[in-house]
């Protein structure tokens, strides 16, 4: 489980690396982005063969992003093309379909929802502006169906990686890199 949880740390942290340097504007080499995807794509495949608890999530988290245009830049292509190279070599753990449709709906919930509301500063509330900005749905969807399967790998694997997506994310404004 420690692997697993230590990969899912490492794709938060390297997609969100790929992300600060491809679309905005962090001071470090695209070639470094592009390295990054292909690690981080490669470490999806990992957590998508290796746990039938985790892999609904990661792949309804995938559908969900390439359905709102969330893969967009060279270095996430370079990402699923990893990743679906990592999966013909790795295989696929079972997956649960209701749980990867409920991860993939809330997934494009949330981006719609951010996208059209959040970032659109619809949300006069400041206290649910500021829950809202840290995308919490899937997070909670997690957690719901951790508590109803007893399963609790799928709810520390989606906060392993937010830890590290948040943890570049600061970094990088606090150093302003």
């Amino acid at each position: 489980m420690l692997f697993i949880l230590l990969a899912a740390f490492l794709t938060g942290f390297l997609s969100k690396l790929t992300d600060l340097i491809e679309e905005h504007g962090m001071k470090l080499s695209l070639w470094i982005s592009r390295a990054s995807g292909v690690i981080y794509g490669f470490l999806i495949a990992f957590v998508i063969s290796v746990s039938p608890d985790l892999s609904a999530l990661w792949i309804g988290n995938i559908i969900g992003l390439i359905l709102t245009g969330k893969i967009d830049s060279l270095g996430h292509y370079l990402a699923m093309t990893s990743m679906l190279i990592g999966l013909l070599i790795l295989g696929v753990a079972e997956i649960n379909f209701m749980y990867l449709i409920i991860f993939g709906v809330i997934v494009v919930a949330e981006e719609l929802i951010n996208n059209k509301i959040v970032d659109a500063g619809k949300i006069k509330n400041k206290i649910l502006n500021e829950v809202m900005e840290f995308r919490p749905l899937l997070e909670i969807a997690a957690f719901l169906v951790a508590l109803y399967t007893g399963k609790w790998i799928i709810w520390l694997g989606i906060l392993a990686f937010d830890i590290g997506y948040v943890l570049i994310d600061k970094t990088q404004k606090k150093f302003n890199l």
